[in-house]
């Protein structure tokens, strides 16, 4: 959980505001939710993740690393981010055959 908000802070400080802003509004526009079971494609999972790292950077920069919000932004995170490394694995996997 820590490790995710680290990893993220580090992430978010070398982007640039404006692109994660613009990420964040088009993921908020066109999901309007967050619903694991709705994100299918590759394209979906890396923009919500784009949208979890800004906010829960935010989050933490704003009210503390410790901050209940932020951990549930952290722990959301981790679950993308696993989901993620799974989706890839099994596209690693159809390519090899």
């Amino acid at each position: 959980m820590l490790r995710a908000l680290a990893l993220n802070y580090a992430i978010i400080q070398q982007r640039s505001t404006a692109t994660s802003e613009r990420v964040c509004y088009e993921y908020t526009t066109k999901k309007g939710g967050n619903s694991l079971s709705t994100m299918n494609t590759t394209d979906e999972l890396l923009k919500r993740i784009e949208y979890l790292r800004y906010r829960m950077a935010e989050v933490a920069l704003e009210k503390g690393f410790t901050n209940l919000e932020a951990i549930e932004l952290s722990q959301e995170l981790d679950e993308l981010l696993n989901k993620y490394d799974i989706e890839r694995q099994i596209q690693s996997r159809h390519m090899k055959y």
